[in-house]
């Protein structure tokens, strides 16, 4: 669970706060190429939320339930990249 909540905090604070630090630092244009930041922004988001959320209803603790609700937003994540790459 600190896996997925750290790894996507890290991904949107780091990933795109340093190269928006550096163009502020040097006054020097950085590109950050993603043909669909916002949505992974958003899906990076949205997964935090889901985990945090679902956790705190199940009493702060990890049942064979939330096991199930997690499993399920990882294969919508899944279906919803494959549909969107084809």
């Amino acid at each position: 669970m600190s896996n997925s909540i750290g790894s996507n905090v890290f991904d949107i604070l780091l990933g795109l706060g340093l190269p928006w630090f550096f163009k502020a630092v040097t006054d020097k244009p950085v590109q950050v190429r993603a043909d669909s930041l916002e949505r992974s922004v958003a899906v990076l988001f949205g997964i935090v939320l889901v985990v945090v959320a679902a956790i705190s209803l199940s009493g702060w603790k990890l049942t064979r339930l939330i096991g199930v609700v997690f499993f399920l937003v990882y294969i919508g994540f899944v279906v919803m990249e494959l549909a969107l790459a084809a």
